[in-house]
């Protein structure tokens, strides 16, 4: 269980720069030693790092899309504690619904294996049946030489887009776990090209957190565009997943309005970043897709029971 104090103010988070090199972008799973090897570099570029930073973000290109990698030790988390508690596609939805845009969540199981189905939205509040779905096949295990992980991947997503995949790794560290999640997705010509013209025009002033430079006044400047999109995306998770590390048995609309109410107060502290909404709005939004999602995974529940 997380100490008192979020995640993301107790740790330092370094990416793709600071470690050493892994397997390319895809679904295999990195070696202990690779991983270990990852750890060590982190530790050392805290010991290095004289800022007072909570992020440390780079992100990189791939064919016809990008990807994102987040490497943190989590201190006073239980390392089995945190592989169990995240082991299943009903944790996952639990947190990954915390996101604004993410208006349902719901699992089950077919031939394929375990799978994870979202919706995804606009900003305020959106029916699932109105909302864009993406599928995703959900994988978990450990590895031979003891790294717990969790894929998932998707061929096709909304809006023209494609290859989704998010990868979660962890071993033990010293008083507690570290971990990496990576993930990436890419998109077709015709989607690039709108979501280019969208952040050149509504959403110019959207940045990301990963340094690109300074203006000539010194300032630094940040990233932009749809590397920026995918580093606010994948730090909303990140922040997340500690909320939900803090309570994971909890159940209930009250628990869940009491994670979300968190989740909200931790964007918060990133306000350049991460603000969208005003809290009430999120969380009255929120109490009625939560409604909603509760509904839709009933309805998936009865359907397996009659089969």
């Amino acid at each position: 269980m997380c100490s008192k104090g979020a995640l993301m103010r107790s740790v330092s988070i370094a990416l793709a720069l600071v470690l050493v090199p892994c397997i390319g972008w895809g679904q295999q799973v990195s070696s202990y030693a690779e991983i270990e090897a990852n750890r060590q570099a982190l530790i050392e570029w805290q010991a290095e790092e004289e800022r007072d930073v909570d992020f440390y973000i780079d992100s990189a290109p791939i064919e016809g899309g990008i990807g994102t990698t987040v490497a943190l030790i989590v201190d006073d988390l239980d390392f089995e504690e945190a592989g169990s508690a995240l082991d299943g596609p009903a944790a996952w939805c639990q947190f990954l619904f915390l996101h604004l845009n993410v208006k349902s969540c719901v699992h089950g199981e077919n031939d394929e294996g375990r799978w994870i189905r979202m919706y995804m939205g606009k900003k305020s509040y959106q029916s699932p049946k109105k909302a864009e779905e993406i599928e995703l096949q959900f994988n978990s295990g450990v590895t031979d030489d003891g790294v717990n992980w969790v894929n998932l991947t998707a061929d096709e997503g909304p809006y023209g887009t494609s290859d989704y995949f998010v990868g979660l790794s962890a071993i033990p560290a010293e008083n507690g776990t570290y971990a990496q999640l990576r993930s990436s997705q890419k998109a077709s010509g015709a989607a690039t090209g709108a979501m280019n013209f969208y952040y050149k025009t509504l959403a110019r002033d959207k940045i990301g957190f990963s340094v690109v430079g300074t203006d000539k006044k010194g300032n630094t400047k940040y990233s932009t565009g749809a590397q920026a999109m995918l580093e606010r995306n994948v730090v909303r998770y990140l922040l997340a997943i500690d909320v939900y590390m803090q309570s994971p048995a909890d159940a209930g609309t009250d628990a869940f309005l009491e994670r979300a109410a968190k989740w909200f107060d931790e964007t918060e502290r990133y306000p350049e970043q991460l603000h969208e909404v005003d809290r009430d709005d999120y969380l009255k939004n929120k109490k009625k897709e939560y409604k909603n999602m509760l509904e839709l995974q009933a309805e998936i529940d009865a359907a397996a029971t009659a089969d």
